[in-house]
Protein backbone atom coordinates (compact mmCIF):
# COMPACT_ATOMS: atom_id res chain seq x y z
CA UNK A 1 0.00 0.00 0.00
CA UNK A 2 1.27 3.28 -0.61
CA UNK A 3 1.91 5.34 2.00
CA UNK A 4 1.37 9.36 2.08
CA UNK A 5 5.21 10.25 1.63
CA UNK A 6 5.32 7.82 -1.43
CA UNK A 7 1.97 8.94 -2.63
CA UNK A 8 2.92 11.87 -5.29
CA UNK A 9 4.79 11.03 -8.05
CA UNK A 10 5.73 13.86 -10.78
CA UNK A 11 6.43 14.06 -13.87
CA UNK A 12 7.25 17.00 -16.57
CA UNK A 13 5.69 17.14 -20.59
CA UNK A 14 6.55 20.02 -22.93
CA UNK A 15 3.74 20.00 -25.59
CA UNK A 16 0.22 19.92 -25.63
CA UNK A 17 -0.35 16.10 -27.28
CA UNK A 18 0.87 13.11 -25.19
CA UNK A 19 1.61 10.41 -27.02
CA UNK A 20 0.55 6.73 -25.85
CA UNK A 21 3.86 5.50 -24.02
CA UNK A 22 3.28 8.78 -22.09
CA UNK A 23 -0.14 8.21 -21.17
CA UNK A 24 0.69 4.20 -20.28
CA UNK A 25 3.21 6.48 -17.45
CA UNK A 26 0.14 8.31 -16.42
CA UNK A 27 -2.30 5.05 -16.07
CA UNK A 28 0.45 2.86 -14.33
CA UNK A 29 0.61 4.97 -12.06
CA UNK A 30 -2.64 5.97 -10.98
CA UNK A 31 -3.27 2.43 -11.14
CA UNK A 32 -1.04 1.52 -8.20
CA UNK A 33 -2.39 4.09 -5.86
CA UNK A 34 -0.07 7.02 -6.54
CA UNK A 35 -1.38 10.62 -6.84
CA UNK A 36 0.74 12.08 -10.57
CA UNK A 37 1.42 15.33 -10.66
CA UNK A 38 2.06 15.95 -14.42
CA UNK A 39 4.03 19.48 -14.51
CA UNK A 40 3.25 21.22 -17.96
CA UNK A 41 3.29 24.66 -19.68
CA UNK A 42 0.26 24.23 -22.05
CA UNK A 43 -2.94 23.09 -21.83
CA UNK A 44 -3.38 18.83 -22.90
CA UNK A 45 -5.40 18.11 -25.76
CA UNK A 46 -4.83 14.62 -24.58
CA UNK A 47 -7.90 12.99 -22.25
CA UNK A 48 -6.15 13.05 -18.31
CA UNK A 49 -7.52 9.94 -16.36
CA UNK A 50 -8.22 10.45 -13.20
CA UNK A 51 -5.84 10.72 -10.20
CA UNK A 52 -3.57 12.97 -12.52
CA UNK A 53 -3.37 16.82 -11.22
CA UNK A 54 -2.44 19.14 -14.04
CA UNK A 55 0.18 21.08 -12.57
CA UNK A 56 1.31 25.16 -14.20
CA UNK A 57 5.51 24.33 -14.62
CA UNK A 58 5.80 28.20 -14.87
CA UNK A 59 6.07 27.91 -10.84
CA UNK A 60 8.77 25.94 -10.90
CA UNK A 61 10.84 27.67 -13.85
CA UNK A 62 9.66 30.47 -16.12
CA UNK A 63 8.93 28.95 -19.65
CA UNK A 64 10.68 31.32 -21.56
CA UNK A 65 13.79 29.82 -20.06
CA UNK A 66 12.85 26.34 -21.67
CA UNK A 67 15.35 25.25 -24.61
CA UNK A 68 16.21 22.19 -27.04
CA UNK A 69 19.48 20.28 -27.76
CA UNK A 70 20.15 21.84 -31.09
CA UNK A 71 22.75 19.17 -31.67
CA UNK A 72 22.56 15.27 -31.57
CA UNK A 73 25.21 13.97 -28.75
CA UNK A 74 27.71 11.49 -28.10
CA UNK A 75 25.15 8.83 -29.26
CA UNK A 76 23.87 9.96 -31.91
CA UNK A 77 20.25 11.39 -30.93
CA UNK A 78 18.77 13.97 -28.81
CA UNK A 79 19.07 16.98 -31.19
CA UNK A 80 15.65 18.40 -30.59
CA UNK A 81 14.98 17.24 -27.23
CA UNK A 82 14.21 19.22 -24.03
CA UNK A 83 16.47 16.37 -21.96
CA UNK A 84 18.50 18.49 -20.41
CA UNK A 85 16.08 21.26 -19.40
CA UNK A 86 14.32 18.41 -18.21
CA UNK A 87 16.99 17.07 -15.78
CA UNK A 88 17.38 21.33 -14.57
CA UNK A 89 13.84 21.04 -13.95
CA UNK A 90 13.87 18.06 -11.60
CA UNK A 91 16.24 19.20 -9.53
CA UNK A 92 14.45 22.27 -8.80
CA UNK A 93 11.01 20.74 -8.71
CA UNK A 94 12.64 18.31 -5.93
CA UNK A 95 14.52 20.94 -4.32
CA UNK A 96 11.40 22.86 -3.52
CA UNK A 97 8.58 20.02 -3.61
CA UNK A 98 10.31 16.90 -2.73
CA UNK A 99 8.86 13.42 -3.29
CA UNK A 100 9.12 11.30 -6.62
CA UNK A 101 10.08 11.97 -10.13
CA UNK A 102 10.01 10.22 -12.93
CA UNK A 103 10.23 10.32 -16.87
CA UNK A 104 7.34 10.47 -18.55
CA UNK A 105 8.66 6.87 -20.39
CA UNK A 106 8.63 5.14 -17.03
CA UNK A 107 5.94 2.67 -16.50
CA UNK A 108 5.04 1.33 -12.83
CA UNK A 109 4.61 -2.21 -12.34
CA UNK A 110 4.39 -2.19 -8.83
CA UNK A 111 3.42 0.64 -6.47
CA UNK A 112 6.99 3.13 -5.09
CA UNK A 113 7.34 2.31 -1.27
CA UNK A 114 10.30 3.41 0.72
CA UNK A 115 10.65 4.68 3.96
CA UNK A 116 13.94 6.26 3.28
CA UNK A 117 14.24 9.68 2.27
CA UNK A 118 16.36 9.42 -1.13
CA UNK A 119 16.15 6.87 -3.92
CA UNK A 120 18.33 6.91 -6.97
CA UNK A 121 18.64 4.17 -9.34
CA UNK A 122 21.62 2.39 -10.22
CA UNK A 123 22.77 2.89 -14.01
CA UNK A 124 25.08 0.26 -16.27
CA UNK A 125 27.73 3.05 -16.64
CA UNK A 126 27.24 5.95 -14.54
CA UNK A 127 26.40 5.21 -10.92
CA UNK A 128 23.00 6.49 -10.71
CA UNK A 129 20.40 8.06 -13.02
CA UNK A 130 18.06 10.78 -12.63
CA UNK A 131 15.00 9.17 -14.57
CA UNK A 132 13.60 7.98 -11.36
CA UNK A 133 14.50 9.60 -8.41
CA UNK A 134 13.01 10.60 -4.96
CA UNK A 135 14.47 13.22 -2.62
CA UNK A 136 13.43 15.55 0.29
CA UNK A 137 12.17 18.74 0.19
CA UNK A 138 15.39 21.36 0.58
CA UNK A 139 17.93 18.90 0.05
CA UNK A 140 21.56 20.35 -0.39
CA UNK A 141 21.73 17.70 -2.91
CA UNK A 142 19.59 18.85 -5.27
CA UNK A 143 19.77 22.86 -4.45
CA UNK A 144 23.65 21.82 -5.73
CA UNK A 145 22.58 20.27 -8.90
CA UNK A 146 20.16 22.54 -9.67
CA UNK A 147 22.89 25.67 -9.42
CA UNK A 148 25.20 23.73 -11.31
CA UNK A 149 23.16 22.22 -14.03
CA UNK A 150 21.55 26.02 -14.38
CA UNK A 151 25.56 27.15 -15.16
CA UNK A 152 26.44 24.35 -17.30
CA UNK A 153 23.76 22.72 -19.73
CA UNK A 154 22.54 25.04 -22.17
CA UNK A 155 21.15 24.35 -25.80
CA UNK A 156 24.42 23.88 -26.60
CA UNK A 157 25.46 20.70 -25.11
CA UNK A 158 26.84 17.67 -26.50
CA UNK A 159 27.39 15.47 -23.40
CA UNK A 160 23.84 13.57 -22.85
CA UNK A 161 25.37 12.49 -19.51
CA UNK A 162 26.43 16.02 -18.50
CA UNK A 163 23.89 16.40 -16.00
CA UNK A 164 23.28 13.02 -14.69
CA UNK A 165 27.09 13.18 -13.68
CA UNK A 166 26.70 16.39 -11.79
CA UNK A 167 23.94 14.67 -9.46
CA UNK A 168 26.51 11.57 -9.32
CA UNK A 169 29.38 13.64 -8.18
CA UNK A 170 26.86 15.44 -5.84
CA UNK A 171 25.85 12.40 -4.29
CA UNK A 172 29.35 11.05 -3.85
CA UNK A 173 30.00 14.58 -2.58
CA UNK A 174 27.17 14.49 0.25
CA UNK A 175 28.06 10.79 0.86
CA UNK A 176 24.66 9.26 -0.20
CA UNK A 177 25.79 6.59 -2.33
CA UNK A 178 24.11 4.47 -0.21
CA UNK A 179 20.89 5.06 -1.33
CA UNK A 180 21.26 3.78 -4.63
CA UNK A 181 19.06 0.93 -5.54
CA UNK A 182 19.61 -2.01 -8.44
CA UNK A 183 17.41 -4.52 -9.68
CA UNK A 184 14.11 -3.26 -9.54
CA UNK A 185 14.16 -2.37 -13.23
CA UNK A 186 16.19 -3.24 -16.68
CA UNK A 187 19.29 -1.60 -17.67
CA UNK A 188 19.19 1.75 -19.39
CA UNK A 189 20.26 -0.64 -22.56
CA UNK A 190 18.22 -0.68 -26.04
CA UNK A 191 19.29 -4.24 -26.61
CA UNK A 192 17.97 -5.25 -23.30
CA UNK A 193 14.53 -3.17 -23.19
CA UNK A 194 13.58 -3.40 -26.36
CA UNK A 195 13.06 -6.96 -25.91
CA UNK A 196 9.71 -6.18 -24.48
CA UNK A 197 8.43 -4.70 -27.50
CA UNK A 198 9.38 -6.78 -30.40
CA UNK A 199 9.17 -10.19 -28.27
CA UNK A 200 6.84 -11.69 -26.38
CA UNK A 201 9.16 -12.02 -23.60
CA UNK A 202 7.49 -11.47 -20.20
CA UNK A 203 8.49 -8.70 -17.84
CA UNK A 204 10.21 -10.27 -14.70
CA UNK A 205 8.00 -9.73 -11.12
CA UNK A 206 11.01 -8.84 -9.78
CA UNK A 207 10.45 -5.36 -11.93
CA UNK A 208 9.00 -2.92 -9.95
CA UNK A 209 8.93 0.15 -12.77
CA UNK A 210 10.65 0.18 -16.98
CA UNK A 211 12.12 2.84 -18.62
CA UNK A 212 11.41 2.80 -22.30
CA UNK A 213 14.19 4.99 -23.71
CA UNK A 214 12.35 6.99 -25.46
CA UNK A 215 14.91 9.25 -26.66
CA UNK A 216 16.06 5.83 -28.87
CA UNK A 217 12.19 4.89 -29.78
CA UNK A 218 12.59 8.61 -31.08
CA UNK A 219 15.65 8.67 -32.89
CA UNK A 220 15.09 4.64 -34.21
CA UNK A 221 11.08 5.77 -35.31
CA UNK A 222 9.94 2.67 -33.35
CA UNK A 223 6.44 4.12 -33.62
CA UNK A 224 6.07 3.87 -36.98
CA UNK A 225 6.63 0.03 -36.47
CA UNK A 226 3.10 -0.46 -34.49
CA UNK A 227 2.26 -2.22 -31.60
CA UNK A 228 3.23 -6.52 -31.21
CA UNK A 229 -0.24 -6.94 -29.19
CA UNK A 230 1.14 -10.34 -27.59
CA UNK A 231 4.39 -8.32 -26.27
CA UNK A 232 4.89 -6.97 -23.34
CA UNK A 233 4.27 -3.37 -23.93
CA UNK A 234 1.52 -4.31 -25.71
CA UNK A 235 -0.73 -6.25 -23.36
CA UNK A 236 0.10 -2.99 -20.79
CA UNK A 237 -1.31 -0.92 -23.37
CA UNK A 238 -3.95 -3.42 -23.60
CA UNK A 239 -4.51 -3.72 -19.96
CA UNK A 240 -5.12 0.01 -19.40
CA UNK A 241 -7.61 0.26 -22.24
CA UNK A 242 -4.91 2.50 -24.35
CA UNK A 243 -5.58 0.01 -27.96
CA UNK A 244 -7.93 -2.47 -28.53
CA UNK A 245 -6.66 -5.93 -29.20
CA UNK A 246 -8.91 -7.20 -32.62
CA UNK A 247 -6.83 -9.16 -34.63
CA UNK A 248 -7.08 -12.78 -35.25
CA UNK A 249 -5.01 -15.69 -34.73
CA UNK A 250 -3.79 -15.64 -37.65
CA UNK A 251 -2.90 -11.74 -37.85
CA UNK A 252 -1.51 -12.27 -33.97
CA UNK A 253 1.27 -14.82 -35.27
CA UNK A 254 2.44 -12.85 -38.71
CA UNK A 255 3.16 -10.13 -36.46
CA UNK A 256 5.13 -11.83 -34.35
CA UNK A 257 6.99 -13.02 -37.18
CA UNK A 258 7.60 -9.05 -38.52
CA UNK A 259 8.52 -7.99 -34.76
CA UNK A 260 11.22 -10.84 -34.59
CA UNK A 261 12.66 -9.78 -37.70
CA UNK A 262 12.52 -6.22 -36.71
CA UNK A 263 14.43 -7.10 -32.90
CA UNK A 264 16.93 -8.57 -35.51
CA UNK A 265 17.78 -5.43 -37.30
CA UNK A 266 16.96 -2.76 -35.02
CA UNK A 267 17.99 -4.26 -31.29
CA UNK A 268 21.53 -2.88 -31.51
CA UNK A 269 21.98 0.66 -29.93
Amino acid sequence: MVTEENRVVNGLWIGTELSVIEELTLHSFVHYGHQFHLWTYNELTTKIPEGVTIMDANEIIPEKDVFRYKNSNQFGHGKGSVAGFSDIFRYKLLFEKGGWWVDMDVTCLKPFITEKPYYFRAHHELKVVGNVMKCPKHSPLMNQCYEIAKASVTDQNQDWHLPIQILNEQITLLKLDEYTVSNESPPDQWHVVCRWFFTTKPLPESFVFVHWLNEVWRNKNVASFGVLTTSAYGRLLIKYKLIVDSSSRLDKLLARLRFMLLFLLKSRF
